[in-house]
């Protein structure tokens, strides 16, 4: 990458706002994928739209490698710079523009923290369902990228089922929209779903409308113990056909009760061969 591409770059997005110190290479060089280690030029920070538009017509004209970026915390490798080029970091892109209670939508920035959406959610009596492991951290840009689930995915689904509309920039520096408001909207190609799971090699996501679903108005945790697994994974495919559909179903063989009674001594039966939450 030349300095003539960074100078023009850092006029894009202020100073400060296109770093190429060794720190913060170093910083954005990793994601939370083990043992994975890029070896990025440039780390940069758009605060609009209009901006992340810019950085991408330059690096399109300049023939350099774009990385979209969250927080960072995917376990696929998918925000590591293996050829080098730019790190393209969202997360000053982070207003929560709207919830929607009538309409049970959402309108945010990519750079909002999942937490923070389920707490503004939880707030006017709503529920955003998907749940990653990295909720209180990862970005819903990132979720969406990933197509994030979690442990609710079971009853809810996907990040992919929550995308109502998506704003995003072309790696040529063209802004597109795809969807909106509407549950039912299904005129055109369906580029947003295109979008869910493309983990930024098909555009840079820059805002989103995302649906909401009413809160539950209560709810309860149950537990079973069970001889064996295969007497756990009969009773599993039970439950499913019974109607009843859980928000979440986990087991734990007797090698992990074991091991979870032995370090919390919650007074789990180390006797039972398998166990259903």
């Amino acid at each position: 990458m030349t300095d003539g591409v960074r100078e023009r770059i850092e006029r894009v997005v202020g100073p400060g706002n296109a770093r190429d110190d060794a720190g913060v290479l170093l910083t954005y060089a990793r994601d939370a994928t083990p043992l994975q280690r890029g070896d990025p030029e440039l780390i940069v920070f758009p605060g609009t739209t209009e901006e992340v538009a810019a950085v991408l017509r330059i690096a399109d004209e300049a023939r350099v490698p774009v990385i979209p970026r969250g927080a960072g915390t995917n376990l696929s490798g998918g925000t590591v710079a293996r050829s080098g080029g730019i790190v393209l970091v969202l997360t000053r892109m982070n207003r929560l523009l709207e919830v929607d209670a009538d309409d049970l939508v959402a309108e945010c920035h990519p750079g909002v923290r999942t937490i923070e959406l389920a707490d503004g959610a939880a707030a006017k009596g709503l529920l955003f369902p998907p749940d990653p492991g990295s909720y209180t951290t990862s970005t819903l840009g990132g979720n969406v990228a990933e197509c994030s689930g979690g442990l609710r995915a079971l009853k809810y689904g996907v990040m992919r089922d929550y995308v109502l509309g998506v704003e995003a920039v072309l790696p040529t520096g063209e802004v597109i929209r795809s969807g909106g408001r509407l549950v039912k909207d299904v005129a055109g190609y369906d580029l947003r779903r295109l979008l869910c799971g493309s983990e930024g090699t098909l555009a840079v996501i820059t805002e989103l409308t995302l649906r909401l679903v009413p809160a539950p108005a209560s709810s309860g945790t149950g537990m079973a113990y069970f001889a064996d697994l295969a007497d756990a994974a009969r009773a599993v495919s039970r439950v499913l056909s019974s109607g009843v559909l859980p928000v979440t179903l986990e087991f734990l063989d007797e090698v992990c009760i074991d091991a979870v009674e032995g370090y919390a001594q919650i007074g789990l039966d180390r006797g039972a061969g398998a166990l259903l939450i």
